[in-house]
């Protein structure tokens, strides 16, 4: 396995990480493109990106994480380019650049979070892509999905329950008069919560979204979405094709929920689960034969790097 810092664009500023086999084993292998998930940077939360793109070139497949303009060590866009458009625009720099150093003609994306959004994004619009990984991806909420969240919460968290019960019965003039008014607790537990339904991914609407996932899978993208069960809007294992019933029975097409995983799948176990998830999938739907290299021995350093600032990419690639 060989690992190289790379630069691209006309300017040399987008900037990633090759990982390629120690030997392709067959010049038409896809290669794997990680984007970015949220604002972490290429190695991804709790260097998940560099595990997944480590353990999937170890198989044969070269991968490349790369940070996005005006995330980790890539600077902002000085073209002025719309959001998705500079996203697209990268991922074809990305493209033209594996293909012209590896002859590379195919690929498979993948991404968490904001970088499933950007993944399903590129699919749509680049043929060139002709896989997906997506992990808590797109999702919608049903009568289903919200009355299991809801008894989760009552089962759960009890405290939660009472808070919210208390502050709105305080609120009222006859809960004002009985019980006082509402306590510093109760008040930093909703701005808490006020805080948290802030911070949510904007999605089109689900008909839109339900054809954009249905016109790639039509042209032969092969698909995996997985969902874990940190990701508050995914709650139960047929979520997926209760929001996209178009898709229900394509045969390029899988879903996978891990209920147990948080969202960033830190714990190792939960992270080993996933990875052999994907590497299960990529050989079934690419295969390429055997494994062609041998994956470096863990460092418990390496677990830690991901609080470091992004300037440690000065020193080594990951």
């Amino acid at each position: 396995m060989n690992e190289t810092f790379v630069t691209l664009g006309p300017v040399q500023n987008l900037v990633g990480v090759l990982t390629e086999p120690t030997a392709m084993v067959d010049g038409d292998v896809p290669a794997v493109i990680i984007p970015n998930a949220g604002i972490t940077h290429r190695s991804g939360p709790f260097r998940l990106h560099t595990e997944v793109a480590r353990r999937l070139s170890a198989l044969g497949y070269p991968c490349l994480r790369m940070d996005l303009a005006g995330v980790g060590d890539s600077p902002v866009r000085a073209d002025n380019l719309p959001e998705q458009e500079g996203t697209l625009e990268d991922a074809r720099l990305v493209m033209n650049f594996l293909n012209s150093r590896m002859g590379t003609r195919r690929f498979v994306l993948f991404g968490l979070c904001s970088g499933a959004d950007d993944s399903h994004l590129i699919a749509v619009r680049d043929q060139r892509v002709i896989g997906i990984v997506a992990l808590d991806a797109f999702a919608y909420p049903s009568m289903l999905q919200l009355s299991l969240r809801q008894v989760g919460r009552l089962a759960g968290q009890p405290r939660h329950v009472y808070q919210k019960a208390s502050a709105a019965l305080r609120s009222s003039p006859i809960g004002r008069i009985v019980l006082g008014p509402v306590t510093t607790g109760a008040q930093a537990e909703t701005k808490r919560e006020e805080r948290f339904q802030s911070f949510q991914r904007d999605f089109p609407p689900r008909a839109q979204v339900g054809a954009e996932i249905e016109a790639p899978l039509a042209r032969g993208v092969q698909s995996l979405y997985i969902y874990s069960g940190g990701y508050k809007l995914y709650n139960y294992n047929n979520q997926f094709f209760d929001d996209f019933p178009n898709v229900r029975h394509h045969a390029s097409l899988e879903v996978e929920y891990f209920r147990d995983a948080d969202h960033t799948f830190m714990l190792m176990a939960d992270r080993e689960q996933l990875i052999a998830r994907v590497e299960t999938w990529i050989t079934a739907r690419f295969p390429i034969g055997s494994a062609v290299d041998v994956l470096p021995s863990f460092k418990g350093a390496d677990l830690a790097e991901s609080c470091l600032p992004a300037i440690a990419a000065g020193h080594r690639p990951e």
